[in-house]
Parts: structure tokens; C-alpha cells; sequence
């Protein structure tokens, strides 16, 4: 359970410092501004940082992807644990949901999708391990990691859900991703979530 715990600080991690100071918006000029998330005032981020952090985001899409892929073959093969499968499907997503959330020119960084998916995550690989166990092929102590983890990411879910002005949107929203990650969503899904916030 280590492999997801350390993937998912990672990777939010990753997005809280890049994206700290607030939300980036593309003007027709290619002038960003960055607004903070106290609405303090806003200070202008030269263009070409606003470029490359663009760049980069899909960049990371494109090997979130071809990780995915290869995370396939491998589990298929036997050679990829449990855990780091389901970390594979959580960073392409995550990787989508902030390439959506900049083409809807909204605020970055976690926000309640991203907690959403991390606890939908964190939940169906409980239950992945927990049916190992059963098996015999999983520790007693690894299934109550993954639950510790799953119980810290329904709080951070559950709290996020409450900064919402309509949480029973989201809820309806995320409602579509009960299979998450055995199903994989749609852009189309993804997109309702971040519209939903």
C-alpha cells in the first residue's frame, strides 16, 4: 500500500506546488494571470511560463497514458502488483482532470475531483485486497494500510465535498464513477465533475 500512498502525495503534492498560488487564465494575448486563492490581488505570469506549464501538463498526460498502457500488459503478465495498478489508472485520470480543468480555464490544484477519485481509487483497491486476502496471497497488515489510507481519503473527500455551494451536484456527478477504477470514465464524465465544483 506504500506504492499508492507515496504516488497520490506525489502527485497532488506535485500539483499543490506548481499551482499554489491559484488559478491560471489564458487571455487572447497569451497573458496569464494568477489569481490567488484568498482573492488578494492578482500579478501577471509572464506568458511563456504560462506556456510551459501548459506544455508540461500534457506532456504528463501523454506518459500518464503510455504508463497506463504499459500497466496493462504488466498486470496482465503478473509482473505489476495490485496497488501500482490502480496508481496507473489514478495518475492518467488525474492528468486528464488537469488538462480539463485548464481548457475550462478553472482554478488547479486538488480540489474535489481530485479527492473524489483518489478515494474511489483507494476504495476499490481495498477491496482488491481484501478479495487477496481471502486468497491468502495478501497480509492482514497490507489490507489494514489500504483501508487507513482509504479512511484518510473519504475525509479528505468528504471534507472537500463540504466547501462545495452545491454538493448534492457533485454527488449526482460522481455517481457516474461508482465502477471507478474497475471502469474507466469519460472525458465527458470528468469534465461533469470539474463542472460541478
Amino acid at each position: 500500500m506504500k506504492a499508492s500512498i507515496k504516488t497520490g502525495a506525489l502527485v497532488i503534492g506535485a500539483v499543490v506546488v506548481l499551482c499554489s498560488s491559484g488559478c491560471i487564465n489564458m487571455s487572447e494575448n497569451n497573458v496569464s494571470t494568477v489569481r490567488s486563492a484568498a482573492g488578494t490581488g492578482n500579478r501577471m505570469m509572464p506568458p511563456r511560463v504560462a506556456a510551459d506549464y501548459l506544455q508540461a501538463q500534457r506532456a504528463r498526460l501523454k506518459l500518464a497514458e503510455q504508463n497506463w498502457k504499459e500497466a496493462i500488459e504488466a498486470f496482465k503478465a503478473g509482473t505489476l502488483s495490485t496497488e501500482d495498478y490502480c496508481d496507473a489508472r489514478l495518475e492518467l485520470d488525474l492528468a486528464r482532470v488537469a488538462i480539463i480543468r485548464l481548457n475550462a480555464m478553472k482554478q488547479i490544484g486538488p480540489q474535489t475531483a481530485e479527492s473524489a477519485l483518489y478515494w474511489l481509487n483507494c476504495r476499490a483497491l481495498v477491496k482488491k485486497l481484501e478479495d487477496q486476502g481471502k486468497a491468502g496471497s495478501v497480509g492482514s497488515r497490507d489490507i489494514l494500510q489500504a483501508k487507513l489510507a482509504e479512511n484518510q481519503a473519504r475525509i479528505d473527500y468528504l471534507y472537500e465535498l463540504g466547501r462545495l455551494q452545491n454538493p448534492q451536484k457533485f454527488s449526482q456527478a460522481l455517481e457516474a464513477l461508482k465502477n471507478y477504477p474497475t471502469k474507466a470514465p469519460t472525458d465527458a464524465q470528468l469534465k461533469a465533475l470539474v463542472e460541478a465544483e
